[in-house]
């Protein structure tokens, strides 16, 4: 990540952000808002805190970080038993671990990772409003593209965790529904895809902003995929996963001033946040083929506590992965009783070796020989999605999806449907609805 004044009118306010009721307070230590909007430099800048409040965060009490990136790995890794924590001294962490109705809405790690994608639609939106000031059409598209995609992104994570989210900020701002969120996320993300297509990036954003680390076209299309198949809508996820180019890939990149926050706060020397479960977190009937690559891949932690794609404060995270665009055709294909595709492309991820994938993630197991049946091709799918897409934070929601056994209920595989809404927000918004059960 790179370092700019300007990110930190974003990161060294999100404490103050709490709410997605209420305006940024801006550190009269850097820019005010009339700097960052009438300049290009300005809003460039403005994407790198955007990028910053999403990813890296602020450091907070031990064993808690401020970016929504931690949470959500956190959070689903601990409510789907991926991890394995290793001390209850962290309250925050030690109730997600024990999940159910333990989890407070006073839980700092609930907190801020609704703060951080609060304040990322935030500014995707105040972005979008300004961005006609630039006057060349090729960085004022790769800059709308950009907010697009990182607003489609925090209301992704929003409806991944939360039953109801607001669409916009501001006083007393009304909830809408998982699927209303999920759909306009969607929106967002092809819409950047369409300008995406079109828009030659300026080299000057290229080298001020994206680097060699992302494709936008990618990124928009592969999370309009994933958030497509969560609202069932099986065609379109199709289309958008093939048109992802599998040989590329777009990464989060760190550096020691802006460190990998799943590493540095939560397992570096063995903290508190856990280790790898060598059981994937499932139950025997689903365990892995002994000779699967991917328990070698992910499971591996070493002398620092890291493991997965969290191995150090430099180790680069994806937003996506090539099997995960696999995985969600085959699921698409299933859902529409097309079964023998739906094979296929299962066997795509099993067969796959780690020198065929962007990141090294391959099975090289055979290919299926079970059941041809819709609820034993759900199960297999629901398997490859959690050796494929361990740690990455989606394994909530694909067992929500996929109907595996809900929490409160014997042999139980997650510990919590949907999270409370923090306090903060209820003590500042009264349209802030009732809290679900678990």
């Amino acid at each position: 990540m790179k370092n700019n004044s300007i990110i930190l009118i974003l990161s060294g306010i999100l404490l103050f952000a709490a709410t997605a009721c209420k305006r940024t307070f801006i550190n009269p230590n850097n820019p005010d808002e009339s700097q960052i909007f009438n300049s290009v430099a300005g809003m460039e800048g403005l994407v790198l805190g955007i990028k910053n409040v999403y990813t890296v965060g602020l450091s907070g009490s031990p064993g808690v970080n401020t970016s929504a990136l931690y949470g959500i790995v956190s959070m689903d890794g601990l409510l789907t038993s991926e991890f394995r924590l290793l001390s209850s001294s962290n309250v925050a962490l030690a109730q997600f671990d024990a999940g159910g109705s333990g989890i407070s809405a006073d839980n700092q790690l609930l907190l801020y990772t609704w703060a951080a994608c609060n304040q990322v639609n935030s500014q995707c939106l105040e972005l979008l409003d300004n961005v006609q000031k630039v006057t060349d059409s090729s960085t004022r598209n790769a800059l709308t593209i950009y907010a697009k995609i990182y607003r489609g992104i925090a209301l992704g994570t929003l409806a991944t965790f939360w039953q109801q989210a607001p669409l916009t900020t501001g006083s007393n701002v009304v909830f809408s529904s998982r699927d209303s969120v999920l759909t306009e996320a969607i929106q967002q993300l092809d819409d950047a895809h369409t300008l995406a297509a079109s828009t030659t990036i300026p080299a000057a954003f290229k080298i001020n902003v994206l680097g060699n680390y992302e494709n936008m076209l990618n990124i928009s299309a592969a999370l309009s995929a994933r958030y497509n198949l969560f609202l069932k809508n099986y065609a379109t996820a199709i289309a958008r996963a093939l048109e992802v180019t599998l040989s590329s890939s777009s990464v989060w990149v760190f550096d020691s001033p802006n460190p990998n926050p799943v590493f540095n706060t939560g397992l570096n020397g063995g903290n508190t946040m856990g280790k790898p479960v060598t059981t994937f977190g499932l139950p025997d009937s689903l365990q892995p083929d002994a000779a699967d690559q991917r328990i070698t891949f992910y499971q591996t932690a070493n002398a620092a506590g890291g493991f997965s794609f969290y191995t150090a404060g430099t180790t680069q995270v994806p937003y996506y992965v090539p099997g995960e665009m696999l995985l969600t055709i085959a699921e698409s294909y299933l859902m529409q009783g097309n079964t023998d595709s739906a094979v296929a492309y299962i066997n795509k991820v099993r067969t796959k070796t780690a020198a065929q994938d962007a990141f090294g993630i391959g099975a090289s197991l055979p290919a299926y020989s079970g059941a041809i049946t819709v609820a034993d091709l759900m199960t297999e799918i629901y398997k490859q999605r959690c050796y494929e897409l361990y740690s990455l934070g989606l394994k909530l929601e694909d067992s929500r999806r996929l109907n595996r056994t809900p929490p409160g209920v014997s042999g139980a595989e997650r510990k919590r449907n949907y999270l409370p809404y923090p306090l903060q927000e209820r003590n500042g918004n009264p349209n802030t609805p009732a809290d679900p059960s678990i």
